[in-house]
């Protein structure tokens, strides 16, 4: 089992030998746009799509099945309308108008009586060996048991859609170890045979892009890959099922709210002042007060707030008003707790002071900015009681099993970094942190509460209550998965591409909504499958990727042919718009300054916007933190972006909340942005921008510049302050080889860092190349490269494996004529020398030499050269003789001396001739 997220990365090797990887969508989607992979995609027969993370945890719970008709997919008007709905509330709804603020309270929906042929299945029923990761549980759930014959027993692509804390994600281990059990030859898994995917996130377009992709795949090979989808409940759910290849009547299930464990009562409230600062006051007095009220009826409560810094400011407004209104008894941990003493000290011990002062008065902190051990502090207090009250981001609702009787989240503004201004809080977020209020195992009921500003509130009633339908956003992103699929070799046409878009949930939607799309009941009914207008999306997009060079379109055949900008866009992710600002900006020789300035005018960061109170704090970072001229100014939002990118790599701290969140936005892209540039400069042959690039590319992976000591690469190792030193010394690794241990100690004025260093250096990547060069023709010569690594093996700082960039250019044309790469494992490097065997092309007049680079493509500083002289090359002569023909006595057909061969030539003549008898 292996996880693949974030900056993660697998071999190719690594990719065949995992059984099971739990990814992103985007991960997957990068990985199986790669044409190579192909087959590796057909090796999974397993996709589960789980739309939230779930606990593995046993619950126990006493719901119903029970499968509605579809929910209608009409909206509610512009969002405001709150009278609108109350009819279609659950009943007991109640709207309440209070100073300041508007109270829409929804009882908990009482749990459904189990149904008389309702059972729960013993985990003894399962084979022996599916029984092991249900150890210590005698039966599965009632929702688990209803789904059990069809997860367990059948190949059926499903759909699953229960509310949070049903105990999905054990839906999904029955459908792996179903899979599993395929694979069982004699008690042996017969692992090399199949792969499962888990994709854990909930970007839809690229989950329509997988599915698609796989949905094909399957009809074109008629290879069986099952879909598993697992989600919250939906209101289209239908249109879901039938997009996942669903069979309505066995792979559908559909559990509403009566079906959750544990009953949740829910409040919502929009606060109707429109003053900011009079706003966030009311807020913080209605959270206080749903706060309170749960604290003493003896519960715990959670507040969900949207910022780090917001974490310990709400956390600080809460604990002030309670001792302003006396409640502060109430609150504070109780002493007679009997672990009191026992985590007290390990507050105490920790160096957060704000955690230690929160922590006296019953309140706590969490969030991802924290150093994992407070955090581990703070759900340890929250655990056994100690805090009453955790104010927290939603990281914790992701991803920690935290459950608490009440659930508060106190405003739904977040920024949104791609789109560079504040949005609303997304409907998974918030139903996930519901999720968090109540689970089985810790109460009997939950109650959850969201505040909002006013004009917000029917929105989030109708996205809670399930009122409207979920649509498609793959238009926008249709010609970046067309090249993509181009790249592949999936589609090669336009009819080839209006078929595929048939199998996304756009399609689904078109002809459920037509007017969500631009269409009209008419035009539906002029043409039923929308071939018209499917054909008009495609031939848009194939237009717009033509003018990107990302394709080339040929309209009168309705041929697309693939670009190596467009299989770059693809293999990295970078979309179309893009690589037409690199097309433009692109030259032969480009300063870093230029550099930095094309990438900053990447489409990706489009919508990062410039604000007023944060100039300041650029211009600081640009003056301290950039040692590479912004140009254009930094007062742009691309001058923002050069800025942000520079500061990265110097892994400066930003204090700005919108600059921090940007950056991580930046951070998340730049990484391939500079890799897909590296392999377009490699593919087009411009040897000095594909060196910058790599180098630049490693800068930004390792977070260290170019022109900082390659040791700090071993930063886990030497100390800052010993990096600092060297720096100060200028010391370059080829001096520093020179030296003796005592000799370094004594330069840093530090005798014990003298053997560190040398350590060090011995462990840095280092080869030593010899060539041989021969003639094939007078245009085409064979090189046999030697490389041999000189280096001791470090696997803590190597790895298995490193790879390493190859390349023949001519310094004189500036141009790369061969490239390659490959993979140097620690086996190989102990095992000396390896060859390397290539061609290259040669012209006349014959240049004095080329050089070879050897580059490690994840060290910086790790670069040999080595120079091929063509002084003595011979070759061979512009028009040689021709072969005289001799004047010889015509052979007979027995001078073949095999009776066989002699019977394949009789009858047609019985002497060779003068050529054939030479």
């Amino acid at each position: 089992v292996r996880e693949l997220t974030g900056d993660m990365s697998l071999t190719k090797k690594e990719l065949t030998e995992t059984q099971m990887i739990v990814t992103t969508p985007e991960k997957w989607d990068v990985i199986t746009r790669k044409g190579g992979e192909v087959s590796m995609v057909s090796t999974v027969k397993l996709l589960i799509i789980d739309e939230e993370e779930e606990d593995i945890a046993w619950e126990e719970e006493t719901a119903q099945f029970r499968l509605p008709p579809p929910a209608a997919s009409g909206g509610f008007g512009d969002g405001s309308d709150v009278m609108g709905m109350m009819k279609s509330l659950p009943k007991g709804t109640k709207r309440t108008n209070k100073d300041g603020y508007e109270e829409v309270s929804i009882p908990a929906t009482p749990t459904a009586k189990p149904g008389p042929d309702e059972h729960l299945v013993s985990i003894e029923e399962l084979d022996e060996w599916a029984q092991l990761p249900f150890e210590g549980y005698t039966s599965l759930n009632r929702i688990q048991s209803r789904i059990f014959p069809a997860a367990f027993k059948s190949n059926e692509n499903m759909l699953v859609c229960a509310p949070t804390g049903a105990g999905k994600t054990n839906i999904a281990m029955l459908a792996v170890l179903h899979e599993v059990g395929q694979h069982l030859q004699y008690g042996v898994l017969q692992k090399e045979d199949f792969k499962v995917h888990l994709l854990n996130d909930s970007r839809g377009p690229v989950i329509e892009t997988i599915v698609a992709r796989t949905q094909r795949l399957v009809e074109t090979t008629q290879d069986m890959i099952r879909i598993v989808g697992l989600s919250a409940t939906l209101p289209n759910y239908l249109d879901v099922a039938k997009f996942l290849g669903v069979n309505q009547e066995t792979g559908l299930f559909y559990f509403d709210a009566s079906y959750r464990p544990v009953p949740l009562a829910q409040w919502y409230i929009g606060v109707t002042e429109s003053n900011f600062v009079k706003r966030t006051f009311a807020m913080n007095n209605i959270c206080y007060d749903k706060v309170y009220g749960s604290v003493q009826r003896g519960h715990q409560a959670m507040v969900f707030v949207h910022s780090r810094k917001e974490t310990g400011k709400t956390a600080r407004i809460l604990m002030e008003l309670a001792q302003s209104r006396g409640h502060a008894e109430t609150l504070d941990p109780k002493a007679e707790h009997p672990m009191y003493h026992l985590l007290a000290k390990e507050v105490k011990k920790s160096r957060n002071r704000e955690m230690a002062e929160l922590f006296e008065h019953g309140f706590g902190i969490h969030h991802a900015g924290m150093l994992r051990s407070d955090r581990n502090i703070m759900e340890k207090l929250f655990a056994e009681g100690l805090i009453k009250v955790l104010v927290c981001t939603a990281t914790l609702a992701w991803g920690v099993n935290l459950p608490a009787h009440m659930v508060v989240i106190k405003g739904t503004q977040v920024y949104d970094s791609q789109k560079g201004a504040f949005g609303d809080l997304g409907m998974l977020d918030v139903m996930q942190i519901f999720g968090r209020a109540g689970r089985p195992q810790y109460g009997i009921d939950g109650e959850a509460v969201i505040i909002t500003s006013h004009n917000k509130l029917a929105k989030y009633l109708g996205l809670l209550t399930h009122q409207l339908p979920i649509e498609s956003q793959f238009v926008a992103g249709l010609a970046d998965n067309l090249n993509a699929e181009l790249v592949l070799g999936s589609v090669s046409n336009v009819r080839e591409a209006v078929q595929w878009l048939g199998y996304t949930y756009l399609f689904v939607r078109m002809l459920r909504n037509p007017l969500a799309y631009a269409l009209t009941w008419q035009d539906l009914e002029l043409d039923p499958r929308l071939e018209l207008h499917r054909k008009k999306l495609i031939t848009e997009a194939a237009r717009t990727l033509d003018r990107a060079r990302s394709l080339r379109f040929d309209e009168k055949s309705g041929n697309l042919y693939s670009t190596e900008q467009g299989r770059v866009a693809s293999h990295f992710y970078i979309v179309h718009r893009s690589m037409e600002v690199y097309t433009e900006l692109m030259k032969r020789h480009m300063s870093e300054a230029d550099l930095f300035f094309m990438v900053a005018q990447s489409a990706e960061f489009e919508n990062i916007q410039v604000r007023d109170e944060e100039i300041p704090e650029i211009e600081q970072l640009n003056r301290k933190q950039c040692p590479i001229d912004v140009k254009g100014g930094i007062e742009t939002k691309h001058g923002k972006a050069n800025v942000l990118l520079q500061v990265y790599i110097s892994r400066a701290r930003v204090e700005s909340f919108s600059l921090q969140a940007d950056l991580n936005y930046i951070s998340q892209s730049v990484g391939r942005i500079f890799r897909g540039l590296f392999e377009l400069m490699l593919r087009k042959g411009w040897s000095t921008m594909a060196a910058m690039l790599l180098q630049y590319s490693v800068a930004v992976e390792r977070r260290i510049w170019p022109h900082q000591h390659p040791l700090r690469q071993f930063e886990t190792t030497l100390s800052p302050e010993l990096l600092m030193k060297l720096e100060g010394a200028n010391a370059s690794l080829d001096h520093l080889w020179d030296m003796e241990p005592s000799e370094i100690g004594a330069m840093l004025r530090f005798p014990a860092a003298g053997r560190m260093v040398k350590n060090c250096l011995d462990a840095f990547p280092y080869v030593i190349m010899e060539a041989n060069v021969q003639p094939i023709t007078r245009s085409v010569l064979r090189v046999r490269l030697s490389i041999e690594a000189t280096f001791r093996w470090r696997e803590s700082a190597h790895g298995n494996a490193l790879k390493w960039n190859v390349w023949v250019e001519d310094s004189e044309n500036e141009h790369i004529y061969h490239s390659e790469s490959f993979f140097l494992t620690q086996k190989q490097a102990k095992e000396g020398p390896q060859a390397l065997a290539f061609t290259i092309p040669i012209f006349e007049p014959i240049p004095a030499q080329y050089y070879v680079r050897c580059i490690c493509d994840n060290w910086l500083g790790a670069e040999q050269f080595l120079a091929l002289s063509f002084h003595n090359l011979i070759l061979p002569e512009k028009h040689p003789p021709h072969t005289q023909l001799l004047d010889l006595q015509p052979l007979p057909l027995e001078a073949l001396k095999n009776a066989e061969y002699i019977s394949m030539y009789r009858g047609r003549f019985t002497h060779f001739n003068a050529i054939q008898t030479q």
